[in-house]
């Protein structure tokens, strides 16, 4: 799931350690609850702006560290 700018970094969400610029905590937590809710897995979940996630998926044949295969499964 591509959380965009819900999730900055997926460890924010589960940390529930909001990214330092937003509007409303409490509104910031209910967004992370809404996510776990669509997402039970956050390995699954894909942050906004989130560097682990070339990391976390493979990636395309020729963009190696650069676009990640998101079409499969995570590998880590």
């Amino acid at each position: 799931m591509l959380a965009v700018d819900a999730a900055h970094f997926i460890d924010n969400m589960v940390e529930r350690r909001p990214y330092p610029i937003y509007l409303d905590l409490h509104e910031t937590l209910m967004g992370y609850d809404r996510l776990a809710e669509l997402c039970p897995n956050p390995e699954l979940l894909i942050g906004g702006h989130d560097s682990s996630v070339i990391e976390r998926y493979l990636s395309l044949p020729g963009f190696e560290g650069k676009v990640a295969a998101l079409h499969l499964a995570p590998c880590s």
